[in-house]
C-alpha cells in the first residue's frame, strides 16, 4: 500500500482513532437514529443528518451540503480553532446556506454532533466521544469516580436505540438536580479540579451527553448520535468506491439463512451490525456498542465469544491481539488488511508522535485506518520495534521518538 492510499483512506474515514475500538472513528454502515445534545442544536443536527445519510447527495444550496463540505475538511486530530476558521469561513461565506447572523463559529457549535470544540481547538467528533464533551473519561478513568458514580445512578435508563430522532426526547436530568446530590466537600472538590460542575460532567465523554446550554444531562449511547464517521461512510459508499472495490463485498447485514437457531439469533445480528465497516476493534469495545440486553444474552468469556463468532466465518474474523493475547480483535470477515512498507509506515506514524512521546493505545487511535488494521493484525508495539527501531523506542507501552 502506498502513502497516497493511506492518506486517501484517512480522508475518507475521518478517523480519530479510538479508543474505543481502538479509537478510531470508524465509518459505520448503519444509520444513527437520533441526534446530539439539547434543544435547537439537537434538532438542527438531526435535520442535517437525515440529508447527509440519505441515499442521494444533498442539494447544493442546502445546509446539509455545507455540513458535508466542512466535515470532510475538518481534521481528525485536534487543530487550533482559529486556524480551521481561517480555512472554513470563506467556504461558508460563499455557500448559499450560510447564515451570517449565526456566523462560522455559531454554525460549528450548533452542529456539535459532528464537530468537537474544546479549549480553543476543534476536531471531527469521533463516534466514541459524546457531543459537547471535553475529554473521554469514563467511570474508571474519572478524576473523581465516586462522584461520577452518584451522577450515573441518578440518570434514567437511556434506550439503546432511540425511538425518536430528537435528542431532547431522550430521558435526561437537570444539571442542578445532579449537583444537589453532592456534599459540600464534593462540590468543592469539583470546583477545584474542573472549575464548574458542568465542565466536570463534560469531561466524561464516554458516559454523558451534556446539552449545549449545560442545563441537562443524559446517558451517552454512541448509536444515538449522528457523527462524522457516518458522513464519511456515506461518502465512501456513494462517491469514492470503484464498483469492484473489495469493501463492497462486505455484507451490510447477516443473512437469515446463515444464522444458527442454537444461538441467540438477534444478539449475533446486533453484534455484527455494531461492527464498524472498515475497522478492526477489540472485543470489549465492540460489546460496549451494543445494548445491555444484548451483552447479557451473549457468552460471558472471551473464549466462548470467539467460538461463537467463528461459527460465522463469512461474517466475523477474530484473533488474539499480538501485543496482548488476552485481548480479542474482531472485524468483518471480508475486510482486507494490506501490507505496508517500512517507508510508508514511517511516513504515516512518525509525525503523529509528539516530542514527549505518547501511550501506545493513544497512538493506535491516531493512526490512519489502514495502518490501524495493520497494527491490530501484527501488533503495534511489535511492528514499531521491528520496522521503526531507528526512529522510536517502546518502553512500558509508551512510544518515544529517538530522532
Amino acid at each position: 500500500m502506498s502513502s497516497h492510499d493511506i492518506h486517501q483512506q484517512t480522508v475518507l474515514s475521518n478517523q480519530n482513532n479510538n479508543g474505543s475500538s481502538g479509537g478510531g472513528a470508524p465509518p459505520s454502515h448503519h444509520q444513527p437514529t437520533s441526534s446530539g445534545a439539547g434543544g435547537a442544536a439537537a434538532s438542527s443536527s438531526n435535520n442535517a443528518s437525515s440529508g447527509l445519510l440519505g441515499s442521494r447527495q444533498p442539494p447544493r444550496n442546502s445546509e446539509e451540503s455545507l455540513l458535508l463540505a466542512l466535515v470532510t475538511k475538518c481534521p481528525a486530530e485536534w487543530q487550533v480553532l482559529a486556524e480551521f476558521l481561517r480555512m472554513a469561513t470563506p467556504i461558508m461565506q460563499k455557500h448559499p446556506a450560510y447564515d451570517a447572523r449565526l456566523g462560522a463559529l455559531g454554525f460549528l457549535e450548533r452542529h456539535n454532533t459532528y464537530f468537537q470544540l474544546a479549549d480553543g481547538k476543534i476536531r471531527v467528533r469521533p463516534f466514541y466521544c459524546a457531543p459537547n464533551s471535553l475529554d473521554v473519561w469514563d467511570a474508571t478513568t474519572s478524576a473523581h469516580p465516586h462522584i461520577i458514580a452518584k451522577v450515573l445512578a441518578a440518570l434514567p435508563t437511556s434506550p439503546s436505540v432511540s425511538p425518536s430522532p430528537a435528542g431532547d426526547n431522550q430521558p435526561s436530568v437537570e444539571t442542578g438536580t445532579l449537583q444537589a446530590l453532592l456534599t459540600e466537600d464534593e462540590k468543592l472538590t469539583v470546583r477545584q479540579s474542573s472549575k464548574s460542575f458542568a465542565r466536570f460532567l463534560r469531561m466524561h465523554g464516554k458516559l454523558l451527553v451534556v446539552s449545549s446550554d449545560n442545563t441537562r444531562v443524559r446517558h451517552f449511547v454512541p448509536d444515538n448520535e449522528p457523527c462524522a464517521d457516518h458522513v464519511a461512510a456515506r461518502r465512501l459508499e456513494a462517491d469514492s468506491l470503484n464498483p469492484n472495490d473489495p469493501v463492497l463485498q462486505i455484507p451490510a447485514t447477516m443473512n437469515d439463512n446463515a444464522m444458527s437457531y442454537e444461538d441467540a439469533v438477534y444478539s449475533v445480528r446486533e453484534l455484527y451490525d455494531a461492527l464498524p465497516l472498515v475497522q478492526a476493534v477489540v472485543l470489549k469495545d465492540l460489546l460496549a456498542l451494543v445494548p445491555n440486553v444484548i451483552r447479557q444474552s451473549l457468552p460471558s468469556t472471551v473464549e466462548e465469544m470467539r467460538a461463537l463468532m467463528l461459527r460465522y466465518p463469512e461474517y466475523f474474523a477474530c484473533w488474539a491481539y499480538p501485543d496482548d493475547p488476552t485481548q480479542l480483535v474482531v472485524q468483518r470477515a471480508k475486510l482486507v488488511t494490506s501490507d505496508i512498507s517500512k517507508e510508508d509506515l514511517v511516513r504515516a506514524v512518525l509525525p503523529l508522535i509528539p516530542q514527549g512521546g505518547l501511550d501506545a493505545e493513544k497512538l493506535m487511535r491516531r493512526v490512519p485506518l489502514p495502518v490501524q488494521r495493520y497494527f491490530y493484525k501484527y501488533g503495534l508495539e511489535r511492528m514499531l520495534k521491528e520496522h521503526m527501531a531507528d526512529y522510536v523506542l517502546v518502553v512500558n507501552h509508551k512510544v518515544l521518538k529517538t530522532c
